[in-house]
């Protein structure tokens, strides 16, 4: 039939539609209650839509959903990392425009995602195994702006730049800093500037001590 190609496109369609719409409100729901709590009872009923619905778009079930999920996440990361080349003509400021989209923009359900590869057990080989070709390739950009800001003089360039990167990989573990927001009611953007600083400045003070180590 002249109209069957039209009809599959638009069935496809349709369906990639509900997946993004089953995502979405994933999202909600893995952001409210956490990997562990959440179920997919909840997020089926939440979508409106039957369990078996839910797992004829992701049968592999919480674990393909979160991996989904940790994907979407990641590309936005990467764009924000290929964006900081533009953001800023410094090493340190593309280096810090990448902890503000971070810190700022994504706190959220991003920095747990991240979390969940610190994790043990068969999560986080399943994220390693899918993700990790992805995740290693933006690790491999973002140590490429350590390397232009050592070799520029910005950074030292006696430090290991496996360190640094590691060190700053850790620092992208947004929700690990929440309570330190709560205690000193400080603003994601005065965090933010606070571990910027950390990062490139470390924390000896300017003013002269009686004794240096």
């Amino acid at each position: 039939m002249a109209d069957e190609p039209g009809r599959q496109r638009l069935k496809e369609r349709l369906r990639e539609v509900r997946a993004e719409l089953i995502l979405n409100v994933a999202e909600e729901v893995f952001e409210e209650r956490g990997y562990h709590e959440t179920t997919m009872d909840e997020i089926a009923a939440r979508c409106g839509i039957a369990k078996g619905t839910l797992y004829q778009h992701f049968p592999g079930g919480k674990d393909e959903l979160i991996t989904a999920l940790f994907a979407r996440h990641l590309e936005h990361f990467a764009r924000a990392v290929a964006l900081a080349h533009s953001a800023a003509s410094t090493a340190r400021g593309r280096l810090k425009y990448i902890l503000e989209y971070v810190y700022l923009e994504r706190s959220g359900l991003h920095a747990r995602l991240l979390q969940l590869l610190t994790y043990g057990g068969d999560l986080r080989q399943t994220l390693t195994e899918s993700l990790g070709p992805r995740l290693k390739q933006i690790s491999a950009a973002i140590r490429a702006l350590l390397e232009q800001g050592q070799q520029s003089g910005e950074f030292r360039a006696t430090l290991s730049t496996d360190l640094l990167l590691q060190t700053f990989m850790h620092l992208l573990l947004f929700n690990k800093y929440q309570p330190v927001l709560e205690r000193e009611h400080l603003s994601p953007e005065c965090l933010v500037e606070q571990v910027a600083q950390i990062f490139f400045d470390g924390i000896a003070s300017d003013t002269p001590g009686e004794e240096r180590i």
